[in-house]
């Protein structure tokens, strides 16, 4: 061949190179976009070609690398007892099949029977071999130790067995040429070559049936436990114990309706799965068959004339389509851009930049990981203000299409969605932390914090199912104190529930029409059912808020979304599915339920309650830090309760997610209740009536102090009169306006409350979110519980085992009790400040010391 030649030959492959790189990109692009949600027609033509090429050149090369590594992976995976299994895998591709070995293999006649000690020769031979080398290593091990009788009896075993691994091996040899064969000669295994070859091809089918198996464990698993810790282990141990029995055993032990059996499955798996996995089994079960074939007619050909077969093309074509459909599995990332003009701002992925104009894809992003309404934004440059860098901008439209759906939804067909679509891409928060484009109800209020939603008050300034607002029931004169210092909470919209009235979660609505009701132990089992909570009972007496067909089953489930589902039909709304109002906060329209509680404690003098709560701290400790506190030195205590439909406490996490998308990041939930009661206190100075602390209470005894002039706190409106309390997810201790993780006190520091901010969040104004007195509610010193208490839960039977009484006390636990039962009314146990009467400490403000200070400033 001429140089000129050699030259045109060299320029033509580089082209084809190319072009086969900008296929293989632009095909990249295209799937990427739309699996972000995207039409592939509405982004393709914006994103430079030189990107397509390296995107495509990139791939290539992997799937070359890959198909490398599998090779090697293969071939060691075959490496285990392959002097047995190895000679089942050379009839295998030396007959043309599995059935043609098996039939030889089980022939009833004199060739069969020698075909058949043979192989139970080789079988006796490798095992006592391994046996030899085991013996051979503890021997090794006690020689180390000084244990010389041991070693001795070591050594000897393994003489023993090696002896007996000769004998058979002989044995075997002598079967075979007994049919008319030598050993290895004119077979596959006799070259250098083919036995590499064979031993890559019997651990490519080792790997895909380990591989099949290990994947249905772990799709199992996670039905139950989607955890990492307990899919990947339980996967790992599946794959090594079935690749252990299938190297032990061999091809031929299995008969070949198994093997058909077995390649049945692989084909379902390979349609219920997502693209990457089923491309991979596609891969895998093209090399086992294919390449029997392949290794039975170019075992003894040199390395350039098997390189010139159509095989080792095409699989790393397909092993090429492999990381193309990796990288084109969700979430898939962007680089992140914001882009700002005069009168909006974008945020999301770059697709391209030119000197004129700003390509950026953009979506909503919702609390679960997912993203919804991906379109595509041109912004010309001239209208820019700035254009930064944001990060990566995650898309993830939440589906996972098997590779039939691919092509079926091409002709308008629905598929089904993959059954087994493992996580190959580690899941984010999605859209770069953009906004919501549309809200039902409700509007953003910046002022308040990133992503909050506030929204207009309840109908009339009393919330839907609520008491009296303190308005109408309580003087006027603490009715205003009150109001002057209610606090501004803010909820994550992920949450689920948001602070309500009992009566609201009095009328929930369970599966087939199932109610609230009441059940008093001390008088009947039953649960009956109640429209109201009474103003007397017992303390083993509870509320049961339905959640489930069986009123007497189980209330309680780490997953929300039934207690949710229940408030849901009780207020009569539909709201529809997850992704529905994850992406519009406003469909929920919390304002018309939401309501704060109120009580006046009066003077706090205590130093704390059996060292269940933190000192109180009192206006000369405030103002002289150090000074020796004087009780008569008290402060005020102006008490703001919130009451939660649901108490769900995550205790595994994953931390990268909780902010930007908390459903997705909340794995596992303990320390569940129905109802819970959470609260603030405002401690004013008694002879001015200014705020001097915040108290925000955590837990059981986990509660913080803030001076009313610290920079943690945030205030909503003028005159730093309105804190902004915001609480953590699922258990919804209070905490200031800032967002992330807060290791607690309690757990060794493994424990976190999350406060999270991504995903939006609910606030609910001082202004106009209704206040009602708990005092003058006829429940207030009710002694029983607010939610599902039955025996073994809100008294542990000091009977029970350890592992019930851990249950009762941190996994399904019993609802609260009234807030004047708890907290810091709770100085008498069991009783509270309601051995005065609920009212007491209002009626001494109104007829007191104070009245005059009180009228002075807030009227008659």
């Amino acid at each position: 061949m001429s140089h000129p030649s050699r030259i045109w030959i060299g320029v033509a492959a580089v082209v084809a190179l190319a072009v086969l790189a900008c296929l293989v990109g632009v095909l990249t692009t295209g799937l990427r976009l739309a699996v972000a949600g995207l039409s592939p027609g509405h982004g393709l033509f914006v994103v430079p070609i030189w990107h397509s090429i390296l995107t495509g050149l990139i791939l290539t090369g992997i799937g070359s690398a890959t198909l490398v590594v599998s090779c090697a992976a293969a071939y060691l995976a075959a490496w285990r007892r392959w002097d047995f299994h190895g000679h089942d895998w050379q009839d295998i591709v030396e007959k043309g099949g599995v059935r043609k070995a098996w039939d030889s293999l089980q022939a009833r006649t004199p060739e069969g029977e020698q075909r058949r000690a043979a192989r139970d020769a080789r079988f006796r031979h490798v095992s006592a071999r391994g046996k030899a080398r085991r013996e051979r290593r503890l021997a090794k091990v006690s020689r180390a130790a000084k244990l010389t009788m041991v070693a001795g009896a070591r050594e000897r075993a393994a003489n023993d067995f090696q002896a007996a691994a000769d004998v058979q091996g002989k044995a075997a040899e002598a079967h075979t040429r007994a049919v008319g064969e030598a050993a290895d000669q004119g077979h596959v295994m006799g070259i250098s070559a083919g036995a590499r070859l064979l031993q890559i091809l019997a651990g490519f089918n080792l790997l895909v049936l380990a591989g099949v198996i290990a994947l249905g464990v772990g799709q199992a698993i996670a039905a139950f436990q989607s955890a990492w810790w307990a899919v990947i282990p339980a996967s790992v141990i599946a794959f090594l114990l079935v690749h252990r029995v299938l190297t032990t055993l061999g091809p031929l032990d299995a008969h070949p309706q198994v093997h058909a059996a077995s390649w049945v499955l692989v084909a379902a798996l390979a349609v219920l799965s997502s693209p990457p996995v089923g491309l991979l089994v596609i891969t895998g079960v093209v090399i086992s068959t294919w390449g029997r074939k392949f290794v039975r007619a170019n075992a003894a050909q040199p390395l350039a004339l098997r390189l010139r077969s159509p095989l080792p093309w095409l699989m790393a074509a397909m092993y090429t389509a492999v990381a193309v459909g990796y990288l084109a599995m969700p979430p898939v990332s962007f680089d992140g851009v914001t882009v700002e003009t005069a009168s909006a701002q974008f945020i999301g992925g770059s697709l391209s930049r030119s000197s004129d104009t700003v390509h950026l894809i953009v979506c909503t992003p919702l609390a679960d990981a997912t993203s919804t309404d991906a379109r595509l934004e041109t912004v010309p440059v001239t209208r820019t203000v700035k254009i930064a860098a944001n990060g990566s901008a995650a898309l993830d439209s939440g589906d996972r299409p098997t590779l039939p759906a691919l092509v079926l939804n091409l002709v308008g067909i629905d598929w089904p969605q993959a059954i087994i679509a493992p996580n190959l891409h580690a899941r984010e928060a999605t859209c770069a932390g953009a906004p919501p484009p549309r809200l039902a109800a409700g509007s953003e209020d910046p002022a308040l914090g990133s992503g909050v939603i506030a929204g207009p008050g309840a109908p009339g300034g009393r919330a839907v199912d609520g008491e009296p607002p303190i308005e109408q029931t309580t003087d006027p004169r603490i009715a205003r104190l009150a109001r002057r210092y209610q606090p501004t909470l803010e909820v994550s919209v992920a949450d689920r529930f948001w602070p309500v009235s009992v009566g609201a979660v009095l009328n929930d609505i369970g599966p087939d029409g199932t109610y609230a009701c009441l059940v008093t132990p001390a008088v009947s089992p039953a649960c009956k059912p109640v429209t109201s909570v009474p103003a007397t009972g017992q303390p083993a007496d509870y509320l049961r808020f339905p959640t489930t067909a069986n009123v007497t089953a189980s209330a309680l489930t780490e997953n929300p979304a039934a207690q949710f589902r229940a408030f849901e039909a009780g207020q009569h709304t539909v709201t529809g599915s997850l992704h529905h109002w994850l992406a519009d906060p406003g469909i929920l329209d919390p304002w018309r339920t939401a309501q704060l509680y109120f009580y006046y404690g009066g003077p706090v003098h205590f130093a704390g309650i059996g060292g269940q709560l933190p000192a109180w701290p009192t206006v000369r400790a405030v103002l002289t830090p150090g000074d020796v506190s004087n009780p008569s030195d008290g402060l005020i205590g102006l008490q703001y309760w919130f009451f939660y439909p649901y108490n769900y406490y995550p205790v595994v996490a994953r931390s990268s997610l909780m902010d930007g998308a908390p459903v997705a990041g909340d794995v596992e939930n303990i320390d569940l209740h129905q109802g819970d009661w959470e609260h603030v206190t405002v401690l004013l100075d008694q002879r001015t009536l200014n705020p001097i602390a915040l108290y925000m209470a955590r837990h059981a005894n986990e509660g913080q102090f803030y001076y009313w002039n610290s920079p943690k706190l945030t205030f909503d409106g003028p005159g730093r009169l309105h804190p902004i309390v915001q609480a953590a997810i699922g258990g919804h201790p209070s905490y200031p306006n800032t967002c992330g993780g807060y290791k607690r006190s309690q757990g060794g520091g493994a424990l976190y409350d999350w406060v999270v901010c991504g995903g939006g969040r609910y606030a609910f104004r001082a202004y106009d979110t209704p206040l009602v007195d708990i005092g003058q509610t006829s429940w207030a010193c009710w002694p029983g519980h607010f939610g599902e208490a039955k025996a073994g839960r809100e008294v542990v039977d000091p009977t029970a085992d350890t592992l019930t009484t851990a249950i009762a006390k941190y996994v399904h636990v019993a609802g609260p009790v009234s807030p004047l039962r708890q907290a810091e009314n709770g100085q008498d146990p069991g009783y509270g400040v309601c051995t005065r009467g609920a009212g007491a400490s209002e009626y001494d403000a109104v007829h007191g010391a104070l009245t005059p200070l009180l009228t002075s400033m807030f009227g008659q």
